[in-house]
């Protein structure tokens, strides 16, 4: 697995893990974020991103906040829960989860 505390770039950022993905804080000044974990979860802290914040998981995709300051933000499961509390876009917000098991996210877009 991954596990990052705290990272901060002035470009992208990519995570990639075949388990587990666990972070505390990304953030991104200038750049996306992509987050994916092949066949494990992503459980996360908080997540900033100038451009687009993308996070694909196999399992649960989990975390606190989530935000895509200038674009879009995807959240993905392939086989469990996206449970993030809060997140925010300057563009369009998608999740995708075969089961549908979104609980209770709070999704809204800046302008709300």
């Amino acid at each position: 697995g991954v596990t990052i505390q705290n990272a901060t770039s002035g470009g992208t950022q990519t995570l990639k893990g075949s388990s587990q993905v666990d972070f505390a804080t990304l953030t991104s000044t200038g750049g996306d974020i992509d987050v994916a974990s092949s066949a494990g979860v992503i459980a996360g802290g908080t997540v900033i991103a100038e451009g687009s914040a993308t996070l694909a998981a196999f399992g649960d995709n989990i975390g606190d906040s989530l935000t895509a300051e200038n674009a879009g933000a995807t959240l993905t499961s392939q086989n469990g829960r996206i449970a993030w509390t809060t997140v925010n876009a300057a563009t369009e917000r998608s999740t995708n989860v075969p089961i549908a098991e979104l609980f209770n996210p709070l999704i809204r877009s800046p302008s709300q």
